[in-house]
């Protein structure tokens, strides 16, 4: 019997042989468990830095096309900009992860239910929940979590009987997914193979699928043409093929086994893919069809490459298909066993696997929990303390001087921040970054820190004095008019970053050393040691002017070096900022 007859017979067993309650109750106590990690347990975003991104996706203006880009999460921020559109709380951007979550685990049911039959596909949803990894994907905000429901989709849409029409929208969105994971060119091939290897009469039809990729990959040109160039540069840069060979064998066996990780984006010393799954896998050579296996070493070739793509969602394309493979295998293990698991017995673990997965993920993330939900948690306080004090007087935040947290601020604060009546008092806060903060010096106003456990440096709240209120003001919109150039390719924005620095209203301005960073990542010239000493001589106040020279020359050179400590020293003074900002003290 083919594995597809065999899933068939399988689908068509009676209730009395059905998993699927047991694969929904599991499936509903994952859902909730994430939802309660993520909204009440340890609330905030796994990646704080992507609040910067979806301030422009949620009001783009004139940068819309900026989100177009190969790898831009164009599709996943879509999505979440419309949960969070003006009037939607912050949870709600949630929704989308769990919705995500969902679909990929409905997907795995699916195929691996028709591929081999309900135990095969019960076991692909157990080792799905019992991995941390899983869990971690809940909480990301990054376009990874959309990959692996899109791609099951498409795999199962292009197994079946389609029209003209359905098949043609197919190939329209394979194509169009590469706006979303730059990765998504190791997908094709797996999506080809899912077609070319389905029955002639239950698969999506050959031509209209052909024109709307087609279609699709002419939208893309037209989309990416004014990013191209920038992309495959930068990409080039950070990591390529240079070394391939040492660099997949390091990242598989970080793969396989646990390394060291960006925490946002891998857990640290925890395998990918839980050993409950590797006796699967073994078994899948002889349990699974060849076109899964393709799949996943097209997916894993993401980790061929160095640098910034180590990481276990570099892989992601390969995900889905090793859990299929793995629980086709496990199911193979089961039927050969001298006593087979009982169908109760299996559900039961099944609906055990989301408390593994769950306590592993927790366990994992806890030595990063500060560092990656601290500034979360900060700015969850900080929104606890304006709305007390808004009780009483009419509450305005005050430009964005901090780009990464303000559209959370706002969001948590909601109402309580609407327009002032008329004639009433009026308390203006802004939301000013560590780098740029000076509480030691009470001429600026009122300031209320707000750090997290084991966080040196906290976040700052200021209601500042009147000459520090105009200052902050102009400041505000110099940095606005800064964040505005990073839509545009690569060489026109370091002009513009250029010119942004000459017409700057302030000395508070970071695209001094953004330019620096940019000029050196696109290669477009070296940086000179008096591109560096001029600004660190001058009236810029950024307080981290080692770590840009490091990132610009890769080493700090002697006389260098002993200018950036002294500027480090000087901002270290009480009032530093304050003579620096106002050489005329007001009296």
């Amino acid at each position: 019997m083919t594995p597809i007859q065999e899933g068939e017979s399988a689908a068509a067993a009676g209730p009395r042989e059905s998993l699927r309650l047991w694969a929904l109750a599991a499936l509903a106590e994952a859902v909730a468990w994430a939802a309660w990690e993520v909204l009440v347990a340890r609330p905030g975003l796994g990646a704080p830095e992507e609040l910067a991104n979806f301030a422009l996706a949620v009001d783009p203006g004139a940068t819309w096309r900026f989100w177009l880009r190969l790898g831009g999460g164009a599709w996943s921020r879509a999505l979440q900009s419309l949960l969070l559109a003006p009037g939607g709380p912050w949870q709600s951007l949630y929704g989308f992860n769990l919705l995500a979550l969902a679909g990929c685990a409905w997907g795995l049911w699916r195929l691996a239910r028709f591929l081999d039959g309900e135990a095969a596909a019960a076991f692909s949803l157990l080792l799905c929940f019992s991995a941390p990894f899983t869990f971690l994907q809940a909480r990301t905000t990054f376009s990874y979590v959309l990959v692996p429901a899109w791609i099951l989709g498409l795999v199962l849409g292009l197994r079946g009987r389609r029209g003209a029409a359905a098949s043609a929208l197919l190939g329209l969105l394979a194509a169009l997914a590469w706006l979303d994971y730059e990765a998504w060119g190791l997908a094709l091939p797996a999506l080809a193979l899912a077609w070319a290897t389905a029955p002639p009469g239950s698969r999506a039809r050959a031509r209209p699928l052909a024109a709307g990729f087609l279609a699709g990959c002419g939208l893309l040109l037209a989309a990416e043409a004014p990013y191209l160039r920038d992309w495959l540069f930068e990409r080039g840069r950070g990591g390529g093929f240079t070394g391939a060979a040492p660099a997949l064998w390091m990242n598989l066996r970080g793969y396989a086994f646990g390394s060291r990780l960006h925490p946002a984006l891998g857990l640290e010393d925890v395998p990918t893919v839980p050993p409950l799954a590797w006796p699967g896998l073994v078994a899948g050579v002889w349990a699974a069809p060849l076109w899964l296996w393709a799949w996943a070493f097209f997916g894993l070739l993401g980790l061929w490459a160095g640098g910034p793509f180590m990481e276990p969602n570099r892989a992601i394309v390969a995900w889905p298909a090793l859990l299929l493979i793995a629980g086709m295998g496990t199911a193979w293990w089961g039927k050969r066993l001298p006593r087979r698991p009982s169908r109760l017995w299996l559900g039961l673990a099944l609906v055990l696997a989301p408390a593994i997965g769950s306590r592993g993920f927790v366990r994992a993330e806890r030595a990063w929990d500060a560092s990656i939900e601290g500034p979360s948690r900060e700015v969850f306080r900080m929104a606890a303390f304006l709305k007390d004090r808004s009780r009483t007087r009419s509450l305005v935040l005050g430009p964005a001087l901090e780009f990464q947290d303000t559209p959370l601020l706002e969001r948590c604060l909601g109402r309580p921040t609407g327009p002032p009546t008329p004639g009433a008092a009026v308390e203006t806060w802004f939301l000013v970054p560590r780098t740029l903060a000076d509480p030691a010096d009470p001429r600026w106003g009122r300031w209320a820190a707000f750090n997290a456990p084991n966080d040196p440096h906290p976040l700052y709240l200021l209601r500042a004095s009147g000459p520090a209120l105009a200052l902050l003001g102009r400041t505000a919109r110099d940095l606005a008019d800064e964040e505005a150039v990073l839509a545009l390719p690569g060489p026109a924005r370091l002009r513009a970053l250029d010119g942004r620095v000459a017409e700057a209203a302030t000395a508070w301005s970071e695209s001094v050393w953004a330019g620096l960073r940019l000029r050196e990542a696109l290669a477009l010239g070296r940086v000179t040691v008096p591109d560096v000493t001029a600004p660190l001589e001058g009236p810029c106040l950024d307080s981290a002017p080692l770590e840009a020279i490091q990132g610009a020359f890769g080493r700090l050179e002697p006389g260098l070096a002993a200018l950036a400590k002294a500027r480090e020293n000087a901002l270290a003074r009480p009032g530093a900022r304050w003579v620096l900002a106002f050489p005329q003290r007001p009296r």
